[in-house]
């Protein structure tokens, strides 16, 4: 065989080999009698589990169980879809979605209470901040709204954008929000938001993993950093293969430095050492996965399309 030609068989054997999903050592999947999207999942302190759900416009879904998955119970609670968790700082769980719904569980056991908030948007992220709350949404791209909630479930200020917002990250003294193609931040006690310099991508989530230090994902594989607490962000370019177009859905932060981006067409990467490299897993299903909890060492719950609900285990 001609060298050039050797050479380039065994690059494109190197390259394969490099970029093949680590191999999942337990993969478990969990009728939840729904084809809709389980949009995010909750672990609390006694070992209860929460995840939410629905379709847009007609029906949200939540869903309780133990640790083990073998005692589930669904409830259709809303009629129209409902897009995240929050667990506040007294241990109540709020979730938000279209039309301006917003649900309260006070306790694990407990119904959900519905807040109609005075605005018909679509709210994707809410937050905790200090004495309020703040939820975060929008439509068609170019329609962002951030609410602020007092602490009865009604809105004291409404701010409207020209760019759909997605999420935000919340440090002690600055609110990070972002999506379609910005990222803006406005000072806690005073609100008074400033677009920030970045280029380009959907961002779409992003986490703090300490008073200085955190990362914005986009939905198309660019990520981002900061050093200095959310007030300047910069592109941040490890290594993880399958990154790409219409790749990432969320970031999601575990103990000890570890975390785990959740994908498109069941993949994910998870990363033990805050980011710096990642591991690149995918599941036997094609679905996309939206959510994750971490239920022992290397051992995950995930949540995504399809009425995706899987435990499994890797292999590092």
């Amino acid at each position: 065989m001609n060298s050039t030609i050797r050479l380039y068989f065994l690059s494109i054997l190197f390259i394969t080999s490099c970029t093949k999903p680590e191999k999942l050592v337990l993969e478990n999947y969990v009728d939840t009698l729904t084809k809709d999207t389980w949009y995010d999942i909750d672990l609390n302190s006694n070992q209860k589990i929460t995840a939410i759900g629905g379709y847009v416009w007609s029906e949200g879904f939540a869903l309780n169980s133990d640790l083990s998955l073998s005692h589930i119970k669904i409830d259709s609670i809303s009629n129209k879809g409902l897009f995240d968790l929050c667990r506040t700082s007294s241990d109540e769980l709020l979730t938000v979605g279209t039309d301006g719904y917003l649900y309260r569980k006070a306790h694990q056991e407990g119904d959900w209470q519905f807040y109609r908030l005075s605005h018909w948007n679509i709210l994707m992220r809410i937050h905790e901040v200090k004495d309020n709350f703040f939820a975060f949404g929008g439509k068609s791209n170019e329609h962002g709204y951030v609410y602020k909630i007092n602490n009865t479930y009604q809105i004291d200020t409404t701010y409207f954008f020209p760019f759909e917002i997605s999420d935000a990250l919340i440090t002690d003294s600055l609110i990070v929000a972002f999506g379609w193609g910005n990222i803006m931040t406005s000072p806690i006690d005073s609100i008074a938001w400033t677009l920030l310099p970045n280029d380009g991508d959907f961002f779409a989530s992003g986490i703090m993993m300490d008073d200085s230090s955190g990362i914005i994902i986009g939905y198309n594989g660019k990520m981002l950093k900061t050093i200095d607490g959310g007030k300047h962000w910069s592109n941040f370019s490890p290594k993880i293969t399958h990154a790409g177009f219409n790749a990432f859905r969320a970031i999601v932060q575990f103990d000890n430095g570890e975390l785990m981006i959740c994908g498109n067409d069941g993949k994910f990467w998870i990363s033990v050492d805050r980011g710096e490299n990642w591991n690149y897993h995918r599941l036997s299903k094609n679905v996309d996965i939206y959510g994750s909890i971490k239920t022992a060492p290397s051992e995950y719950i995930l949540c995504g399309s399809e009425g995706l609900l899987v435990q499994i285990k890797t292999n590092i």
